[in-house]
């Protein structure tokens, strides 16, 4: 029951479409910026997404350890971009979740 990131290509497959579907599952917003629970995921994939997303889309993201393992925080300071990214791939329903 652990979520594992694929080797190959992965940082061609990740797309803005496939931030948003992440952020719509697994994600929540705070005042201060957007968390990814990724405790389904291990440390070391946990890690290389938010690499990904650093590298990729230009996002401040760290990864805070939690009770269960490691999250992805996205900082306030990255909100406008992450916007900009996956809001016209998103549910109407879930823009709460990038903080709309």
């Amino acid at each position: 029951k652990v979520k594992i990131l694929p080797n190959l290509k992965y940082f061609e497959l990740f797309t803005p479409l496939a931030l948003a579907h992440l952020i719509m599952q697994d994600g929540s917003f705070s005042n201060n910026g957007i968390f990814i629970h990724t405790d389904a995921f291990t440390h070391s994939d946990t890690k290389r997404l938010a690499k990904i997303l650093i590298d990729k889309f230009g996002l401040k993201c760290t990864t805070p350890k939690e009770i269960k393992g490691l999250k992805i925080y996205i900082s306030s300071t990255s909100l406008d971009l992450i916007r900009k990214l996956v809001y016209k791939h998103m549910d109407p329903s879930l823009l709460y979740k990038i903080g709309l």
